[in-house]
């Protein structure tokens, strides 16, 4: 059984800012440490650095619109890989799997 495969690259935080100009760098006070840089731990309650915003008490909005962006396009190339898989199984009309046909002038393996 073949499987169907595609690579992807993810743009870095500058490419994508260059492609977003709109954009820009701004902080916000952090929603989980209310700004203080600080968040309790959901284990045991201690105080602890905040991790959204790494102990600051803001987080840029570029970077975060931007980690929100890759996160949704990770999640989007899964689901189309997980089709393509499923795709590559069904029936032919002459009752070969599509896994089994090579295209030609590409580069899928």
């Amino acid at each position: 059984m073949s499987k169907i495969t595609f690579n992807a690259k993810f743009l870095s935080f500058k490419e994508w800012l260059k492609l977003n100009p709109g954009v820009e760098e701004q902080e916000e006070e952090c929603d989980v440490c209310d700004g203080t840089g600080i968040s309790e731990c959901f284990h045991c309650g201690s105080e602890m650095k905040c991790d959204e915003c790494d102990g600051s008490g803001v987080i840029k909005t570029a970077r975060y619109l931007y980690a929100d962006q890759l996160t949704r396009d990770k999640n989007v190339l899964k689901k189309y890989q997980d089709w393509l898989d499923r795709a590559a199984e069904l029936p032919r009309a002459d009752g070969t799997s599509a896994s089994s046909v090579k295209p030609e002038n590409t580069d899928v393996e």
